[in-house]
């Protein structure tokens, strides 16, 4: 009977383990996804300021 007790310890024990891996790799999910998000908010942003200064030097190239 106590080793049927020790086997569910175990099993158990290894559930949460796996438990925490399964959280964790969530978490960094969770913080690539919003790397990743953050980068590209940044990236469109310096696309808009890039076509800004390229609007603004073909005006002046026109004048």
């Amino acid at each position: 009977m106590s080793e049927e007790l020790t086997t569910k310890e175990w099993l158990e024990g290894e559930l949460a383990a796996v438990e925490t891996k399964i959280n964790e790799v969530i978490l960094v999910k969770a913080q690539y996804l919003e790397s990743y998000t953050t980068a590209m908010a940044r990236l469109e942003k310096g696309k808009h300021e890039l076509f800004a200064l390229l609007a603004e030097a073909a005006i002046k190239e026109k004048t």
